[in-house]
Order: C-alpha cells, then structure tokens, then sequence
C-alpha cells in the first residue's frame, strides 16, 4: 500500500501560511517608491530611495532570500544600490511601453529583461535584454542589450513595424524548466519559449485575439485603439486580457480564455465581458477560480469587479474613490491583490494623488474585503502601475529515494522521488516544503514543522507540479499529520474516466466535488491541471492532441481525498 508515515510521538500540526515567493517580495515601482513583503508578507511596507522617475511600467526581483537584485523602467537597469547596473542604461522603449523579467532557465545568475512600446507615438517596438548577476562584483551588468523581436513572418519589429500594443506578460511552461513570453502585436497573441539556450525571438506558436490593436487616424498609423493588461493565471491554464477603445471610452471588454503552457497556443471565450467604465487593471485570484478587475472614469465612480474566470457573472463593491485616471492590479507573494491608481486632485487636470488599496479573501468573494492602504512614502513619489510578478519554476531533480538530515528549513524547498523520501529536517515558521514520492515519505525522529510554516507531502512521483499544489493551498484544511498514519481513503473508487483508452475528448465525474484534476505523463510532465469551482463532479478534457501512451490522472476530491487512474490514449 502506498503510504505516508509520521514516525514521531508527538503531533504535528500544520498551520495555515502562505507559499513563499521571496523573489518577487520587493516592488520597485514609479517615481522614487516601491513596497516590501518582509520581514512580514502579510504587512507590506513602503520603501524609498528608488532611482526611477517614471510613471508607467516597471520590473523588479530579488534573490530567494528576498534581497533586492536589481529593478528596470524598461529604460534603464539600475542595480541593488540604485546606481545604474553596468551597461544598463540605451534600453529601447518609452514611458509608455511594458517591461518585465523572466529567468533564465538553467542559469541561476542570469534574467532576461524584455520591453515592448507598441502603445505610444514613439513606437520602439519590443526588444530583450538579458543581465548576468555575477558581473561588476556581483552588482550584475547587462551582457545583451536591445535584441529584436520578430512577428510569425520572422519580420524583425523594431522602431518602424508599429506592433501598437503593450500587452506583455509571462509564465511558466509545463515541463517545469522553460518559460513563455505573451504578448498582443495588432491582432494575434505571440507566445515567445525562453530555454536555457535563449529566447527565441520568433513566435513558436500565435493565435488570433479578440480585438485587433491596430489603430489608423490622422495623426498616423501608430495608435492603439485598444489598450490594456494582459495576464495568465497562477496555474498556466487561464489568461485574461482587457480591451479599453479609445474611439468609444463606454465600450470597454475584458477577454477570457484558455492558454496551454505546453506549446503557447491561447483559445478565447466567444463571448467578452462588457464595461461601460474604463478597466484599468486585471488579476487572477491565486486558486486560478476568480478575475478581478477595477474599472472607473474620470467623473465618475470607481469599482472593483469579479468574475469566476469561466463565467462572465461580474459582481461588484465600489471603492471609496473618484475621478481615477489610471492604474494597476498586481497579485503578491501573500495572496492578496493589491491596487495602485493616480486620482486626479480636484480643481486640477494633470496633478496626481496616488491611491493604494488590498483586495482580501480574493480566493473568496463571500468574504471579499476592499480596504484603503497607508504606506508611508516620500512625498516626490508617483506612478500608477505595479510590477508584475516574475515567475519562477519549481523544479526539484528526480532522484530514487533521498534521504534529507537533521537540519533546518528557511525558505522554499521541494523535492521528489520516484521511490520514497525520508526527512528529519525542521521546517521552520515561513518555510514552505513540498515532498513528492511515488511510494513512500517517512518523516522520522528529528522532523518538525513548527508553527507558521507549510508542510505537504504527496504520493505522487516526480511530477515538478510543485507550483499546482501551492496554488491550491488555500483550500486545504489545517489538520494534524498523525492522521496520515491511517488508512489511506485516497484508494475509494470515487471517479470514473470515460471512454477508457480515450482518443478525443475524455468525461471525469466524480461522487462528490472535485477540488482539482491533474493528468501527468509517464516521464513526469503535467499535461493537465486544474482547480475546479465549488460543486463541479464532472468535467470534459480534450486529448486529442495527446500522444499515444499511457497517463495518469489525479483527482482531488473538495474533502481532501486523492486517488489515481490510469488513462489509455490511442
């Protein structure tokens, strides 16, 4: 029987905390301001000192321990110090473009910044950059500067391709090491693979989106006339874009869809959500169920809106704020959502007052709290958008069994076995640790999780689906872990696959509600994973585009039960 085993004389209990991303627990964001997730994530604080002076996109990370690495206005690198990084300064892109950060796969040491102005007049086009930490006495230095993108026809877009939109974003890729870059240029949605060779600077896969960006008038063809975020969900699997007119400022829409972190390509709903107000700013809650989004004109009342991200139901709670010109949305390293926004101050048309609030319990809506932020920041400081999260893998080598000694767990640790893993070590308060074993996880004499930190274990192999289960997270009950020592219910027959073997389209329906679904291949990648919404016992899932083989599906029930099956393609 596969088994987890608690071989201690005491109770263990795991509390409730948050997967810690330190990373990405620095803000640096504007003019001369940014936000602090430590030593407290769950009590953020304003930080000075910044060398930025701009007032639309920015990017930021740390290390994992949660010191500053260097942030970007897209512009200019400036390094931990707030001097300008080595060779960090000629950047392409303008106050009006989008910048963001993503990993280098493989190398520790090295980011990609990429920057994309297709939303102004001056058009620069989109470009990456990529800076390697070790240089300049570990200060970093940008090693390539200004490297061109390309469209699906390899056409390089530069300063003349006039690409009119800033939607960038990115997130991880299903095998658990790569990552994608998503971007809008005119009316498709280009999905860039970031490898431990690179990016590749021509799109692997593009799809058609909803609203075409491209805008002609009489000033010239450089417009957008459709302007807006874009984001994907925690999980890879939803991505949310929004579509404000300029021609006609009531006739705004937030786009949902689909996107698949296994070869880039993005599918849309056929119907959009439709706003009368202005949407300034978009965000998944951190279980993939909701999308939030704030929406508000210049004389006007301002709202905050949601939306479960496969439905076009919007609920709604005004903020206590008018007048709003523009701002951000940003999801943090606690979970909960955080709002900037510039208010135009009365009796003026250009002076700016900015606005900060949290958006709680956003997993949650029943117990959505909207409340006012008071940071303290210098008096100098501007800006309306936050920087958006960098996403980082959580991949762990796949060893037979391993064994980890008596020591001490700080941060992030996950790790796999195909056989059994054995732990004596002290998960201490802020620690987040996820064991994967296909048989066994035996925590002996010595292992302790103390209060304050996260501890799950899972018979599961070496999947690399560490980022799923901290998005699910939230949901999991507090409980003691003697009671793994139990008969396990995960074996209950409660789910049936059909048609079984399968070639298009395969039903799960379950006996009660499913928390989530997960189908895996036989070398360990997720092929497929989902957190479902309350009360759903049955779901289709295509597989048509599967490989002949055997897989394995995992079906999480709303009580905590967990059994697998296997699933035949053919």
């Amino acid at each position: 029987m596969k088994n987890v085993y608690m071989l201690l004389a005491f109770l263990l209990i795991i509390t409730k905390s948050f997967a810690q991303d330190f990373q990405n627990a620095n803000w640096i964001a504007g003019k001369n301001w940014g936000m602090s997730f430590l030593p407290n994530p769950n009590n953020p604080v304003g930080i000075s000192g910044s060398a930025m002076d701009r007032q639309g996109s920015s990017a930021s990370v740390s290390d994992a321990e949660g010191n500053l690495l260097f942030y970007t206005d897209g512009q200019t690198v400036y390094n931990k110090e707030n001097e300008i990084m080595y060779n960090g300064n000629g950047i392409l892109a303008s106050t009006g473009g989008s910048v963001i950060i993503v990993p280098r796969p493989q190398y520790p040491n090295n980011y990609f910044i990429i920057t994309y102005d297709g939303g102004s007049p001056y058009q620069n086009g989109m470009y990456y950059n990529e800076v390697n930490m070790t240089q300049d006495g570990n200060l970093g230095a940008v090693v390539v500067k200004n490297y061109v993108m390309r469209d699906h026809n390899s056409v390089n877009m530069n300063g003349g391709y006039f690409c009119t939109s800033n939607k960038l974003t990115a997130t991880k890729h299903s095998n658990g090491v790569d990552y994608w870059i998503v971007a809008q240029v005119k009316d498709k949605i280009y999905s860039y693979l970031v490898s431990s060779t690179g990016i590749n600077n021509t799109p692997v896969a593009y799809s058609t989106a909803p609203f075409n960006t491209w805008h002609s008038n009489t000033f010239g063809d450089y417009s957008n006339t459709y302007n807006g975020p874009i984001k994907i969900s925690a999980n890879g699997q939803r991505i949310a874009s929004v579509y404000n007119s300029n021609d006609t400022p009531t006739q705004n829409y937030l786009a949902l869809g689909y996107f698949n972190a296994s070869n880039g390509y993005v599918s849309f709903d056929n119907d959009q959500i439709s706003l009368a107000a202005r949407i300034f700013g978009v965000e998944f809650s951190s279980n993939n169920e909701y999308v939030y989004f704030t929406g508000g004109n210049l004389a006007g009342s301002s709202s905050v809106y949601w939306t479960t991200s496969t439905s076009g139901i919007i609920n709604s709670t005004a903020l206590p704020q008018t007048n709003i010109t523009k701002g951000s949305l940003q999801r943090a390293i606690n979970n909960d959502i955080y709002i900037s926004i510039n208010v135009i101050i009365p009796g003026t048309i250009t002076l700016y007052s900015p606005q900060f609030y949290v958006i709680k319990n956003s997993n949650n809506p029943s117990d959505l709290v909207v409340q006012v932020m008071n940071l303290l920041l210098p008096s100098s400081h501007t800006g309306r958008q936050f920087p958006q999260l960098v996403p980082f893998q959580y991949s762990s080598p796949c060893v037979t069994n391993l064994t980890i000694p008596i020591g001490n767990t700080y941060v992030a640790d996950y790790r796999q076995a195909t056989n059994s893993i054995t732990s004596q070590t002290v998960v201490n308060d802020g620690a987040n640790v996820i064991y994967h074993a296909g048989n066994a996880i035996v925590l002996t004499s010595g292992f302790r999780a103390v209060s304050g930190s996260r501890f799950h274990g899972y018979i599961e192999g070496c999947s690399n689906n560490f980022a799923a289960r901290m998005g699910n997270f939230d949901q999991e009950d507090e409980r003691e872990a003697s009671s793994l020592t139990e008969p396990s219910k995960e074996e209950t027959n409660f789910f049936n696959i059909a048609p079984n073997p399968a070639n298009s389209i395969v039903s799960i329906t379950t006996t009660e509600a499913m928390r989530s679904v997960i189908i895996t291949s036989q070398d360990g990648k997720t092929l497929y994973s989902r957190a479902m919404p309350d009360k759903i016992t049955s779901i289709d899932i295509p597989v048509g585009t599967y490989a002949n083989g055997i897989y394995t599906v995992t079906v999480t029930t709303a009580s905590g039960k967990m059994q697998t099956k296997k699933l035949v393609k053919n």
